[in-house]
């Protein structure tokens, strides 16, 4: 017979909608909401972390004194959400001198992590 058999699998759903004001929903459907949701359990053992910032000259002549670059969230020890920010023009306030840069982790409310 002349006939074919066509088959399709699912790897990943994604449904976007635009938003008010030029803003872009997405749903990266429930996989995406799992893998989130399992990542402080997967990376619990996970102790260090490094996050290479690509054209970083160019990056800071872009970002103003006071504003961060921010690595994508990401989950360590056991603690989720956490993003790196380097701020390198330095930070606002008192102490902004030139030549410095600022470096802070941030996690969620309530999370704490001692580093070194």
């Amino acid at each position: 017979t002349d006939s074919v058999v066509v088959g399709v699998d699912v790897l990943d759903i994604s449904v976007s909608e635009e938003g008010p004001e030029g803003l872009r929903l997405v749903n990266r459907g429930p996989e995406h909401f799992l893998q989130r949701e399992l990542a402080p359990l997967t990376n619990r053992d996970v102790d260090r972390v490094e996050w290479r910032i690509r054209n970083i000259w160019k990056r800071a002549r872009e970002v103003p004194r006071g504003f961060p670059v921010c690595s994508p969230p990401f989950s360590i020890a056991g603690v989720r959400e956490v993003t790196l920010q380097l701020y390198p023009n330095g930070i606002e306030g008192k102490d902004n001198q030139d030549g410095y840069c600022g470096f802070y982790v941030w996690c969620p409310t309530g999370e704490s992590l001692v580093m070194t």
